[in-house]
Formats: C-alpha cells, structure tokens, sequence
C-alpha cells in the first residue's frame, strides 16, 4: 500500500515537472504575443502571473499527507485545491485547516481558498491549464475563479 503511493506521487510530479517545462519552452515568442494581448485586452502581466500559485503548490506538495496539488491566484486571491493519501481523508478538516493557516502565513497579501475536493481539484486544473495556453481573458478568469470558490463553499 505504500509502496503505491510513492508511485503515485512520484507520477504526480513528474506530470508536474512536465507541465511546468512545456509552459517555459517558447518564453521569448509568448512574452510577445502576451504583450500584445495584455494591451488589446487591458491585461496587466502582473495580475495573471502565477509564480505564488506554482510556489504554494510546491509547498503544499512537500507534505506527507498530501499527493497533488494546483493553485491559481488573481487580485490577490489565491485558489488552492489538493489531494490527500487514502488514509488521510479521515482528517480533510484537519489538513484543510493547516493548509489555510499556512497559506495564510507564507503568503500575507493573499487570501486562500482551500479545498480537498476532487471536482474543486478538476476545475481549478482546468482553469490553470486555460491560463498557461494563454486564451483566457482576464474577465474570464475571475469568472472561473468565482465560480470555483462559489462550487467549494457549497461543498462544505
């Protein structure tokens, strides 16, 4: 059983890893054309960078309990969702809890939302995935974000 799990999370960050190198592959050609589009589109670079979402995944990452995670962040909010071990579901509340303080703590200018479920989990890969092609606007993006923050709390 936990000889699975290593693989698990060892398959996990290698399709972290690869996402991560497929989204810094062609910088140069989409730093152009994401000027270009920020200003047709009134996108500020600053607002859609996601630098503290990719650092609180890998924070959240490192933790025992936890197998996966994907974070998005836009004016200053920050969307955290994850996926625990088997074993560990017995305390979502707990880990969530810790998860948030942390997030809270580490990242003082952003307010987390933090959530275990896998729907949440889907949708905010989706939405992160939309955001590192590039074809989502800025609008988009905070309709997608409310939606999922609106999705988690009616799953509490």
């Amino acid at each position: 059983m936990n000889g699975m799990s290593i693989v698990y999370k060892k398959i996990i960050y290698f399709f972290t890893i690869c996402l991560l190198l497929t989204g810094c592959t062609s910088g140069e050609n989409k730093a152009k054309i994401a000027q270009s589009n920020d200003v047709e589109e009134g996108i500020n670079d600053r607002d859609v960078n996601q630098s503290i979402a990719e650092e609180a995944e890998k924070k959240v990452v490192n933790w025992d309990e936890v197998t996966g995670a994907v974070a998005v962040t836009i004016d200053h909010k920050l969307l955290l969702a994850f996926k625990v071990k088997q074993f560990d579901k017995f305390h979502l509340n707990k880990i969530e809890k810790k998860v948030k303080d942390k997030l809270k703590k580490e990242f003082p200018d952003y307010k987390p939302v933090v959530s275990s479920d896998l729907k949440i989990f889907l949708e905010t890969t989706k939405l992160k995935k939309k955001i590192a092609k590039e074809h989502i606007t800025k609008h988009q993006i905070k309709k997608d974000f409310k939606r999922i923050k609106k999705l988690s709390e009616e799953q509490t």
